[in-house]
Order: structure tokens, then sequence, then C-alpha cells
């Protein structure tokens, strides 16, 4: 009778044990899971490489629990299930020799102080579902480099919060790139690293904590393409408390919307910061800052694309010093669209004549001369909006654009005779405007 006691004593103490797993693979990789949560609580193994099963015991593993693999001495590398959800505080931490991780695309959230004081971590791509890093996530972590393993920190679009000491002494990053959702960027974030390049997908900055970039020597900041000079201003005064020699600029249009012009003398020349021929057949063009010797490209020629029939769209490039568009630079042509850069002061005559295809215009308050008959005959022109001065408008400006059906004028004198004969059907006049 007794036996028997012992027995079913012993059979319950084993049912209040925590189930511990030994990998199929290798018997020395031990793992202890929650049942109730899928959250894996303990690694007991030594190995230099491990990779977490996706189930342990038919149980998804959904959560790296707290310390699962903190002080590990000899772990160099870490594979992670698809199915995990998120990484609890300090599930991850203090591993010296740990140089690679792998995040499953289905992780969501990454807590504070993990991956704290892994000197040594080269490799780990945030997953793009990442929607929040906790406080000192990546403190201490020098060598991390993402991604390219160029010291490029790219962060997933949908992270919406990087908390505080994040990524505090990372040296081995030198250029972080910050999604259009993010909402805040906690104190001292990206403290004593080595960046020297920021780009910010939105347009407004996130909300800056205290000493965010403290001890940072960036030179360039990049912001939304799309951004206003209003927005770039306001960003200019912001980064000028963190690092005063930086410039803030507004990055240029991505690949996806514009191309480069073929990098060949027979197609392409630039002299003397004027792009004075392209003989190509690309659809939607911007143009580089700068030349070959350098020298900042900032007009586009007398007459570069005229009659040109495979021109869709231009962009130019958004550095400042972008003013000039010459003389009959698209007269003729298939130009369905053009960004007139708020740089541009200078828009030569008969620059756009005869572009049929054009729909809308927006030009900017920077014109500060625009040439007779610069639009005139561009017969698909139904939206216009002057930005600049009104009395800068030649009266021949719009001849012939029979199609102008609302305009709208911020501010200045309207030159006699400019919109005469149109049938115009919403004219929409600012403070002043006579």
């Amino acid at each position: 009778m007794m036996k028997k006691f012992f027995v079913w004593l012993l059979a319950c103490c084993l049912l209040l044990q925590p189930v511990i797993v030994r990998g199929a693979e290798d018997s020395s990789r031990q793992f202890e899971i929650d049942h109730a949560s899928g959250t894996l609580m303990a690694y007991l193994g030594e190995e230099t490489s491990v990779q977490v099963p996706d189930e342990i015991e038919g149980v998804p593993v959904e959560r790296l629990g707290k310390g699962v693999f903190t002080e590990k001495p000899h772990l160099q590398e870490l594979t992670l299930p698809e199915g995990l959800l998120s990484i609890m505080e300090g599930a991850i931490a203090d591993c010296p020799e740990l140089k690679k991780v792998h995040l499953p695309s289905s992780l969501l959230a990454i807590s504070g102080f993990n991956f704290e004081s892994c000197p040594k971590l080269q490799e780990l791509t945030i997953p793009a579902n990442v929607g929040a890093n906790g406080d000192e996530a990546f403190y201490f972590s020098p060598s991390l480099g993402y991604q390219d393993q160029q010291g490029d920190l790219y962060l997933p679009d949908k992270l919406k919060t990087i908390g505080a000491k994040a990524f505090y002494n990372n040296t081995g990053v030198w250029s972080v790139f910050f999604p259009a959702n993010l909402e805040k960027i906690g104190d001292q974030a990206f403290a004593e690293d080595d960046i020297r390049y920021l780009a910010f997908a939105g347009a407004d900055l996130p909300k800056l904590g205290k000493q965010v970039f403290k001890g940072q020597a960036f030179t360039d900041v990049d912001i939304a393409w799309t951004a206003s000079r209003a927005q770039e201003a306001a960003a200019e005064k912001v980064f000028a408390k963190f690092a005063p020699a930086c410039t803030v600029w507004r990055s240029n249009p991505p690949e996806e919307v514009a191309e480069y012009p073929e990098d060949d003398d027979a197609l392409t020349r630039v002299t003397d910061g004027g792009w004075e021929m392209y003989k190509g057949e690309k659809a939607d063009l911007t143009v580089w800052t700068s030349g070959d010797a350098d020298e900042e490209i900032y007009a586009l020629g007398d007459g570069l694309f005229k009659g040109n029939q495979h021109i869709r769209s231009f962009y130019p490039h958004h550095a400042n010093w972008f003013t000039t568009i010459g003389a009959e630079a698209f007269k003729d042509s298939s130009l369905e669209y053009v960004e007139l850069f708020d740089s541009i002061t200078t828009i030569g005559p008969e620059a756009f004549a005869n572009c049929k295809k054009l729909t809308s215009l927006d030009l900017p308050d920077s014109l500060t001369d625009i040439g007779a008959k610069a639009f005139a005959g561009c017969t698909g022109l139904k939206d216009l909006h002057i930005r600049s001065d009104a009395s800068l408008l030649p009266a021949d400006a719009f001849q012939d654009c029979s199609a102008l059906e609302t305009l709208t004028l911020d501010k200045g004198q309207i030159p006699a005779g400019t919109f005469d004969g149109l049938d115009l059907k919403q004219v929409l006049l600012g403070a002043g405007v006579s």
C-alpha cells in the first residue's frame, strides 16, 4: 500500500514540473514553455547556434519570455520561429559572442532591454510588422549594422515608437532610415552613436525625446521628398540643437517616380552646371544634383527636351540650387506633368509652349522671372495654381490655353489681358489679389 502511495506521489510531482523538451536534432537543446500562453520560458543548452522550433509539445511558440537568452556566453547565432509575436523585456541580452539574430516576419513587438550588451551583434533585420521597440532595446551593441552591413539601419514601416536609449552607443550604425509612421523617439535613443546621415520618410518629424542624438556630429538630414519649404525650415530648427553644422534637405524623387538619365556621353551632356543635351528615351526623368566634375547642376538648357515624344514627366532634384528652366526646354514635347520645385526662379520664353498633354501646373513662390509665351498653346491645361506674384506673368504666358477651367492666384496684380478669352469655371483669389 505504501509503495503505491509513493508511486502516486511521484506521478503528481512529475505533473507539476515545467515541460522540458529536448530538440529532436540535438539532445543538448532544452526548452521550457508555458502551455497556457505559448511563452518560451527558458533555454537550458549551451550551443553556439540555436534554432527555436515553432512548436514545443504541440504548443506554438508565440512569445519569448524574460531572460530566455540572457547571459549565454557561447551563443553566436539565434533563429526565432515564424509565428512568434513578441519578444518580452530582457529576453535576449548580455550575450558577448552573439553575431546574428534571425527574426520572423510574424513579429509585432520588441520590448525593452533586448539585445542590450551584445557587442558583436552585426546581422539583424527588424521585421516589417514590428510596431514598437522598447527602452534600451539595442543598448550597447556597437557592431550593429543592419541589412547591408554597411552601417545602415533600416527601421520597419509600421514602427511607431522607439524607446529611450534603444540604440544607445551603437557605434556601428552610420545611417538611420526612419519610417513615415514613426510617432516618437525616446530620450537618448541614438546617443553616443557614430551617425553621419539621417533620413525621415515623413514630412513632419516624430516627437523627439531629450538628448535623443547626444554626442552626434551628422552633417545631412533628409525628410520626405513631398515636404514643403516650411516643413524643411521646421526640421532645420530642430536639428540645429543636435548638430549645428548639419544641413536638412528634402529628398530627391524616389526611383519609382523618376529615373536619372543615361550616364552616357552620347545621350546626355552636362556643361558648367547646365543639362544641355538629352537623346535618351526615358519617360519619367529627374536630374543629378551634380555633374562629373562635381559642379552643381542648376539648370535645364534651352531646347533640352524640345520635340521629345518620349518624355512623360520631369522632376528636378531637390537641392536648393536648381533654379532655371531654359527657353523652349519642353516646347512641343509629350510632357504630361512637371514638378516646379520651389527653388526655381526662372522659366524661360516658351519653356512649355505647346505641351498639349500638360493638364495641371503649380507655379512656386520662388519664381522671379517668367518668359514670354512660357505656357502658350498648352491646350490640355485645366488646373493652374500661381503661388508667385501674379504681376510677373507676361500677358501672353497662357495664350491659347483654351481648356483652362480652374485658376488659383495667391498674391499680386494680374496683368491686363492675361486670361482674356478663357472660359474659366472657378477662380480663387488670395487676399490682396487684384
